[in-house]
């Protein structure tokens, strides 16, 4: 599996990959560590103070390949840094998507101005960065920029609002779920007729990057397994949300993907 983890700067990459390690042994790059790599050997004419488009530009063919040859050799990794396109999956086919799992740290202006003495103080607590320039308005305005691209591009995001706790799961990201149903997660949607309904999550899979829930309908505290709901899922720092898949065809193919998975 390879996990991309990526967002606004201060936002807890590194720590969240260095905690990765330490839980599950699998390695990490960082981006950043590339490009001083490249930078310092001479590969390239661009600096650190560099557009961080044209770095993108430059490094994002690099960390595909890497990717790929990893997925080709069955092995783990966790990629983290700012220079992840959010229009990244368009340079894997499926086959190298359903191995890859994609998450964007964003932090709240409200967070950010609450905590702004704790996010200087541990900026540079797993990297030593020399030439970071970490000012209120600068972390302000570049959580607000990437918060807003997320959104655009409907990435999988977790928004860190009131308190700083973000853990990714691996094994399984609702761990009170079992597949016998003896103990399972509820959560509501809304339906046609804007009435709530309960759904159980019976299921979770990754496809293309993004994060899928499966429901089904509830009876007499009994779930009823003659229809299934898929739903986009979105992590958040207690629990998670959901979000219909509004357009058909989206549906149609998220479910074939689905059905080809339980296979």
């Amino acid at each position: 599996m390879i996990i991309l983890i990526t967002g606004a700067s201060h936002t807890g990459k590194t720590a969240l990959a260095q905690k990765l390690l330490e839980k599950y042994n699998y390695p990490y790059l960082s981006i950043d560590h590339l490009k001083m790599g490249l930078i310092r050997s001479g590969n390239t004419k661009l600096t650190p103070m560099s557009d961080d488009g044209d770095l993108t530009a430059y490094l994002w063919p690099i960390v595909c390949e890497i990717i790929k040859t990893a997925i080709e050799n069955k092995q783990h990794l966790i990629v983290e840094g700012c220079y992840i396109p959010f229009d990244w999956e368009k340079d894997f086919t499926k086959e190298y998507l359903n191995e890859i799992k994609y998450v964007c740290l964003v932090m709240s202006e409200n967070y950010i101005r609450n905590h702004f003495d704790d996010i200087k103080k541990y900026a540079n607590i797993i990297e030593n960065r020399l030439d970071d320039d970490c000012t209120l308005a600068g972390v302000i305005e570049d959580n607000a920029r990437i918060l807003e691209s997320a959104e655009m591009y409907n990435a999988n995001y977790v928004f860190i609002d009131d308190e700083y706790k973000i853990d990714i799961d691996l094994e399984r990201n609702f761990k009170t779920m079992e597949k016998d149903y003896g103990e399972y997660i509820t959560f509501n949607v809304t339906a046609k007729d804007g009435s709530e309904v309960e759904l159980a999550l019976v299921d979770e899979f990754d496809f293309e990057g993004k994060h899928y829930v499966v429901g089904a309908l509830i009876k007499d505290e009994t779930i009823q397994e003659d229809g299934l709901y898929i739903y986009r899922s979105i992590i958040e720092k207690d629990g998670f949300r959901v979000e219909k898949i509004t357009r058909e065809f989206e549906y149609k193919r998220v479910a074939e993907a689905y059905m080809e998975m339980e296979e």
